[in-house]
């Protein structure tokens, strides 16, 4: 496994709004992307990229309504994000090896 270090910085809470909801406005458009190339090269959606959008709009609304809720909008937060990748062949019915 190999591991990255994606963020590891401290932010004011406006910038780190602005940092985490960028990172999930970026995911949710390549997935958007996903699926609309593989309605355009096949013919059909890609549910695991549908389903991923669902929860990422889900994470988006809970990091807006926790940095709607901050009391001291300069305050300073920390922000930490690892990235860990293992390598594995993907099956067609989704099980991995």
């Amino acid at each position: 496994m190999k591991e990255f270090k994606l963020i590891d910085s401290s932010f004011t809470n406006e910038e780190a709004r602005a940092v985490l909801l960028s990172l999930i406005n970026y995911k949710i458009q390549f997935h958007s992307q996903k699926i609309f190339s593989s309605y355009i090269r096949f013919g059909r959606d890609d549910i695991k990229s549908k389903n991923r959008i669902v929860e990422l709009e889900a994470i988006k609304q809970k990091l807006v309504a926790h940095f709607d809720n901050i009391d001291d909008p300069d305050g300073v937060v920390r922000v930490s994000s690892v990235v860990n990748m293992n390598a594995f062949l993907e099956i067609e019915d989704g099980a991995t090896v």
